[in-house]
């Protein structure tokens, strides 16, 4: 099992625990409060001065009230601790870490929730006010379900639009048949629409620690091997794309592996269609990305990787989907190469 939630607890240097400010909250009452919380909300933060307030308001607001919230604070420079500390709630836990990366945000959290059942919110995204009373229901309804997602907005400063799934994906809320065919499209989990069991995030081993590309998706791919997914069709969250989150990070990463590619390859060594499928598409994006930002040589590598992988399972169609998308990169490269040649000379 990889290392996920056993990270260092102990180290008062590494981590501090503010708890929320003592006062009245017309939110809450003490009914509310007594007892275990039905669900830990997990915030990771680390300079999201400009988006933070939004992002606590919206869980704060929430129609269903029995939750503690964690926010882990993972060394911000700016001042997103001061709105923290405007918040004046008794369920508020603050949790400050050295810039471990969100992985470690994340576990850290979960390790210190109350709950049995995790949710999930980036510090630039934004929930509806009924999104734990949504998900509350299903649970009530059922209580076997470990792993929850619903549907969300891409939000911008200008515009918003429904987050569109693959064939898969169930349109009525219910259990998805295949989670990796209905990932075929957009994302059907994301890291700001997700509630997972503790028990199921312990059993997968957490978030990987040390992985900054593709660490959600890695962990939401184990997980659907362990769990079938309940998803709930209403649009109760809202994905920041002009944030810091994930997707965005996806354009800036360093020259590395895609840990998320590892572990799909991984989980479909048997062959299985619609995984290598789901495996095939993701690779192409993220090639795109690659080569958009200038790092030709890693989006060649992706593609070639997805296309050994193909042959070796003797999946020809999905192997020429993938000569498809190597087209479509040398076209995208020759339009920017001028200008990275041109980027080039400059610097010398």
């Amino acid at each position: 099992m990889r290392k996920g939630l056993k990270i260092p607890l102990t180290n008062e240097q590494n981590e501090q625990r503010i708890p929320g400010k003592r006062c009245h909250s017309e939110k809450i009452d003490a009914q509310s409060i007594q007892g275990p919380p039905f669900f830990t909300v997990v915030i990771p933060t680390f300079n999201k001065q400009e988006y933070l307030g939004a992002c606590l308001t919206s869980v704060l607001n929430q129609s269903f009230q029995n939750f503690e919230l964690i926010i882990v604070d993972d060394g911000s420079t700016d001042g997103s601790r001061a709105v923290m500390e405007q918040f004046c709630d008794p369920r508020i836990q603050i949790i400050s870490t050295t810039n471990q990366g969100v992985s470690a945000a994340r576990n850290t959290g979960v390790a210190s929730a109350s709950a049995s059942l995790i949710a999930f919110l980036d510090a630039d995204d934004l929930w509806e006010p009924d999104f734990l009373n949504e998900a509350h229901r299903d649970f009530m309804v059922d209580p076997k379900i470990q792993f929850w997602s619903c549907g969300y907005y891409f939000q911008s400063v200008e515009t918003s639009r429904p987050a569109l799934f693959g064939p898969d994906a169930p349109t009525h809320t219910g259990y998805v048949n295949d989670y990796f065919s209905a990932a075929l499209a957009d994302p059907i989990v994301t890291s700001s629409s997700v509630i997972l069991a503790k028990d199921l995030l312990v059993k997968i081993g957490g978030f990987p620690v040390g992985e900054a590309l593709g660490e959600d998706l890695a962990t939401w791919a184990r997980a659907a091997r362990h769990e079938p997914l309940f998803h709930h069709t209403n649009i109760l969250a809202r994905y920041r794309i002009e944030g810091e989150n994930n997707h965005s990070r996806l354009q800036r990463a360093p020259r590395r592996r895609l840990l998320v590619l590892e572990e799909l390859e991984n989980a479909f060594k048997s062959g299985d269609l619609t995984g290598l499928a789901y495996f095939t598409v993701y690779s192409g994006k993220n090639a795109y990305r690659q080569a958009r930002s200038g790092r030709f040589g890693y989006a060649t590598w992706i593609i070639a990787r997805s296309f050994l992988i193909n042959l070796r399972h003797r999946k020809f169609l999905l192997a020429l989907s993938t000569m498809l998308q190597t087209a479509r990169l040398l076209v995208l490269m020759v339009q920017l190469l001028p200008a990275r040649l041109l980027r080039l000379k400059k610097k010398n």
